[in-house]
């Protein structure tokens, strides 16, 4: 293993060590062994609530371990190289190889390379079909809505809500491979590549005042992406934007009551000395209690020097009074996602907010105090011109009349069609089209902090994301060529998948320019539980510039996306 010379000689060795408060660790006699892994750095991971929920319930069980693994940084890894040392986990030191099962949680198409680097540094062959005596693959997350790129890589994939599903894994748990996948391809939301394609269902928690929630979540001894208590509140999203595949995976909308939300709080907070609570949720002014809710935080931590954060809140003056209740007199940044630079545009993508109501938001929240404030746009929308483009200029020009003392950064990015929404057979924007506006913003804002993401990385993870097995030889290709990191800007190299991709221009190139609605899709046989009629009907909506109002489960409003008469 490693001397303390050589781990205190890593950038950041607070990584690698474990040990942190409220960390499990548990006798591996006679138990069924899982190892948990996010495919990014430790500060990453352990900011993922998912994990941390898995994590913790496995380990309720008497039966069963778990302990958790992340993406080593180079200089770590070059060490475990040349020590001939396998990747392991944090707990109790012990090879990822040694585990039965290795879970891991994929939130983002541009870390698949990193999961084949984290197979590869624990010594487990990165092709399913070369394991014998190793740990059974099962990947879950967002990207696992479409498996077909990772195929030849994953064992089993979970399709929906993972402590829905785990403990029917663990209770089939048997040491013979074979036996345990044919075993687990027969549960409701398990995908096993090896038996074929077939229809999958999606699984979700029904009830979340009844799920399972970490009181105890881990603290950890080094900076993490999100250093405070996490309570959420709902899942799922009833708005329907046409672009956002949370919103449609999500479905249903399920909500925790008040009174379990303020309990599961004052533990986590009684277990952690956290500084500060952040309510999780697509849309955290939609919750149908919010008033009361902010009140009773208020109450748990006006005197105790705790901070309280909504992100994901909605551009609205009523936004703002949630915030006036729990102000504790700091201001960070307030951020909204107006999306689009025009009405019309924002029509289309189902996100109708009004021009007169980002300017009032901005102006009463400048009176209130807040100085820095933060928009999302999208470029490269379905049916954009560069009227809408003009558009977002227009919005930060007034708003710079209006209001003279506050700091504004816009952050910019390129449009990526999504499977399971209605735009999932719309075409991703031209390298031309993307520098003509990227350019033009840039020639008319100025004296604000503009940030775009690349053309490059957004045209892979569009490439990824809606593509079919064929995408995985170039996957392990960039892989093998030395792609890894990829969600990090700065480390990301694009000329890896272009060297790739050299030769199949066939195979992308229909990916990018859209798909025939008639055409049989990669991820069709996955059931989210969305009829994908609804989808073609919410596409032809937006061509029509017709917003369609969210129905916040009363069936009087039913948009007929079919989720609610599923009997799931």
């Amino acid at each position: 293993m490693l001397d303390e010379k050589e781990l205190l000689s890593l950038r950041k060795p607070a990584r690698y060590i474990g040990e942190e408060w409220n960390e499990v660790k548990k006798d591996w006699n006679n138990k069924i062994r899982v190892a948990l892994s996010y495919p990014d750095f430790y500060e990453v991971g352990m900011s993922n609530l998912g994990l941390s929920i898995l994590y913790h319930l496995i380990n309720e069980r008497k039966d069963s371990l778990c302990e958790r693994v992340f993406l080593p940084d180079i200089d770590f890894e070059n060490l475990l190289i040349k020590k001939d040392i396998p990747l392991f986990s944090l707990e109790s030191k012990r090879p990822i190889k040694d585990f039965h099962i290795f879970g891991v949680s994929i939130q983002t198409e541009l870390t698949y390379t990193n999961f084949l680097n984290l197979l590869y540094l624990s010594k487990i062959p990165i092709f399913s079909k070369e394991r014998k005596n190793f740990p059974v693959v099962i990947v879950g997350g967002p990207s696992a809505l479409n498996p077909m790129p990772l195929l030849p890589f994953v064992d089993a994939f979970v399709i929906g809500e993972g402590e829905e599903v785990v403990g029917e894994i663990i209770d089939e748990f048997v040491l013979d491979r074979e036996e345990f996948l044919k075993r687990i391809s027969n549960i409701r939301g398990v995908f096993v590549p090896k038996f074929g394609i077939k229809k999958v269902e999606k699984r979700y928690v029904k009830d979340l005042d009844k799920a399972y929630f970490p009181v105890k979540p881990i603290v950890p001894y080094t900076e993490v992406i999100h250093e405070r208590a996490v309570v959420e509140i709902f899942r799922g999203c009833d708005r329907g934007c046409r672009f956002c595949i949370s919103g449609m995976e999500k479905r249903p909308r399920r909500e925790r009551s008040v009174k379990k939300i303020l309990s599961l709080t004052k533990k986590i907070l009684k277990n952690t000395g956290f500084e500060e609570v952040s309510l999780l949720s697509l849309s955290t002014s939609d919750y149908s209690n919010i008033l009361p809710l902010v009140e009773g935080l208020r109450e748990i931590t006006k005197d105790k020097k705790i901070s309280v954060s909504l992100p994901s809140l909605r551009i609205d003056n009523f936004s703002l009074q949630i915030l006036d209740i729990i102000d504790t007199g700091r201001k960070t940044t307030l951020t909204f996602a107006p999306e689009a630079g025009t009405e019309r545009l924002r029509n289309v993508i189902n996100k109708p907010i009004k021009d007169d109501d980002i300017f009032s938001v901005v102006g009463e929240a400048v009176k209130r105090g807040w100085r820095k404030i933060k928009f999302y746009f999208m470029i490269g929308l379905p049916t954009e011109t560069m009227k809408d483009i003009e558009g977002i200029v227009d919005i930060v020009r007034r708003i710079r009349i209006e209001n003279k003392r506050i700091t504004l950064h816009l952050s910019i990015n390129p449009f990526i069609p999504k499977p399971f929404t209605p735009f999932q057979w719309e075409k991703f924007l031209s390298k031309e089209d993307y520098l003509k506006k990227r350019n033009f913003l840039k020639r008319n804002i100025k004296g604000i902090r503009l940030s775009f993401r690349t053309w490059e990385e957004s045209f892979i993870e569009a490439l990824l994301s809606r593509g079919d097995r064929e995408l995985a030889k170039v996957i392990y290709d960039v892989w093998k060529r030395g792609g890894k990191y990829e969600t990090w800007s700065e480390k990301f190299d694009f000329s890896l998948w272009k060297e790739s991709l050299k030769g199949k221009e066939e195979l992308y190139r229909k990916i990018l320019d859209g798909f025939p609605e008639e055409e049989i899709l990669p991820w069709d046989f996955i059931d989210i539980g969305i009829n994908k009629g609804f989808l073609r009907v919410e596409r032809k909506r937006a061509r029509m510039e017709k917003v369609t109002y969210p129905c916040f489960g009363d069936l009087k409003k039913c948009t007929g996306c079919g989720i609610c008469f599923r009997g799931w």
